[in-house]
């Protein structure tokens, strides 16, 4: 059996809008992980300009909380889904490949010894991640909040690494958090 074209043109919005919809059903994850970078780089910032701390940066090691119900959250919905289409396998993809790039930078920023020239990298490599996200599902407070926060990213390079993390902390909020809310709202407002 063949499609034509307009009939194949239908397939493909349904499988984004079966896509986008499970993303609507999975807004609350961008929050979560949106809320903590916010908190962590923002407690990271207080910590290092308030105090003498020499191990500041131990402050991420509470990604862990996130990672642990990110996860939970993950797995419980896999398990409830019987079809996986090609875009969901596209962004399950896209997702690990930003958090493999993330490992890559905090590594390179710890055996150099120095998170200024990482911030940057992290930033944009968020910002990528969602920019992508929005292309592929079509959805534009995603692709805006991309574009935010991989020039927040350029931006950065220039500044110390204290305001580096506020500026984590915006990207993040314009990359995820802003969009997450937008997705748990509805997805289709802003397609």
């Amino acid at each position: 059996m063949s499609l034509d074209p307009q009939k194949s043109l239908q397939v493909i919005e349904e499988m984004i809008l079966q896509t986008r919809t499970n993303f609507q059903e999975n807004g609350h994850l961008y929050l979560i992980w949106g809320y903590s970078i916010a908190v962590i780089a923002l407690l990271h910032a207080a910590i290092q300009w308030f105090t003498d701390f020499p191990y500041h940066f131990m402050v991420w090691w509470l990604c862990i909380i996130p990672g642990i119900i990110y996860s939970v959250m993950i797995r419980k919905r896999s398990s409830s889904q019987n079809v996986s289409s090609y875009i969901t396998k596209t962004m399950k993809w896209l997702w690990f490949s930003v958090l493999a790039f993330l490992i890559f930078s905090l590594v390179l920023g710890a055996v150099a010894f120095n998170y200024r020239i990482v911030y940057p990298f992290i930033i944009m490599i968020i910002g990528f991640g969602s920019l992508v996200s929005g292309g592929i599902l079509s959805y534009r407070p995603l692709i805006t909040g991309g574009l935010i926060g991989f020039s927040i990213g350029v931006l950065s390079a220039f500044f110390s690494n204290e305001i580096q993390l506020i500026l984590l902390a915006f990207a993040i909020t314009s990359a995820y958090t802003i969009p997450g809310h937008m997705l748990k709202a509805n997805p289709l407002d802003h397609a």
